[in-house]
């Protein structure tokens, strides 16, 4: 179940741990398209909630390699 907050020109989405951020990123994608809309990736943060262990995993795969 995906959870999305949109107001303004913010937008906040909800994933549990078993939702696909490549599936988000499709979403956001095609609405981007058919609106026009762009998300400055500049500005934007992924701000992991849960367990440690959690948090630890979804910062490892968000690493840049050059973070690596």
């Amino acid at each position: 179940q995906l959870i999305m907050n949109l107001f303004a020109d913010d937008t906040s989405a909800f994933l549990d741990a078993t939702d696909n951020l490549e599936d988000l990123q499709k979403i956001l994608d095609k609405w981007c398209l058919a609106s026009g809309a762009k998300f400055n990736l500049g500005k934007t943060n992924i701000i992991p909630i849960g367990t440690e262990e959690f948090r630890k995993v979804v910062i490892l795969v968000l690493r840049k390699p050059e973070e690596a």
